[in-house]
């Protein structure tokens, strides 16, 4: 009898095909924006192309936080160049898939949490991607992190700074999304400040209880 294999083995994700994995999206990436090219792929690419990243953003934890990111790159990378791609994108589940990879426990690596902004704003280039971005509450993701001890080290070094820059930038010009942006800082705001009067301890057990299980700290 043939012996019946899983459709995903850990050699699938080994450190050196990871890294053949980031080469390729660095180069998908950069042929995006290359002069004289167009953000569209034709052909069997079209479907090929976003069903490879919704697999991806659906096995975060598995590919880890460089290829999750470069993945997300090259979503926004398509959409900002042709925000007409998003239908393609849509057509195969790529927004929601990554929306649920971020809402779900985001990666606890700097790549990982600092491609999100950059993601959110391309979906909410579409009118369909602005919606799902406001029925997901997707900007919340970022109370975990500023406020939970797994993302320290994730948080450590320039990506504090960035984000708070990027949130600036994208909470001025997405003036829909201003209010659930506000929501978000005063959650963390009013969390943090509990656990500076002592509640730390409530905190985490609640935590604990409430939260998906932790994801390890990305180390490719």
């Amino acid at each position: 009898d043939l012996e019946v294999r899983p459709l995903y083995s850990e050699s699938l994700v080994s450190y050196h095909r990871r890294l053949l994995m980031k080469a390729l999206l660095r180069a998908i990436s950069l042929g995006t924006y290359a002069p004289g090219s167009t953000a569209r792929i034709y052909g069997s690419e079209e479907s090929l192309l976003p069903e490879c990243l919704c697999i991806i953003f659906r096995r975060a934890k598995d590919f880890g936080g460089g290829v999750f990111s470069l993945a997300a790159t090259v979503m926004s990378d398509l959409i900002h160049k042709d925000p007409t791609y998003f239908s393609v994108l849509d057509a195969a589940d790529l927004p929601c898939a990554f929306l649920d990879a971020i809402m779900g426990g985001v990666l606890c690596s700097a790549e990982a949490i600092s491609c999100i902004l950059q993601c959110l704003d391309a979906l909410c280039l579409n009118n369909n991607g602005l919606q799902a971005v406001k029925d997901r509450n997707a900007l919340r993701c970022f109370v975990k992190i500023f406020t939970s001890r797994i993302y320290l080290r994730a948080l450590s070094g320039d990506t504090p700074g960035s984000l708070s820059t990027g949130l600036d930038e994208w909470m001025r010009h997405a003036s829909s999304l201003r209010g659930s942006g506000m929501d978000m800082l005063i959650e963390i705001l009013r969390t943090i400040s509990k656990i500076g009067s002592g509640s730390e301890s409530t905190l985490l057990s609640l935590e604990s209880v409430t939260s998906p299980s932790p994801v390890p700290m990305e180390t490719d």
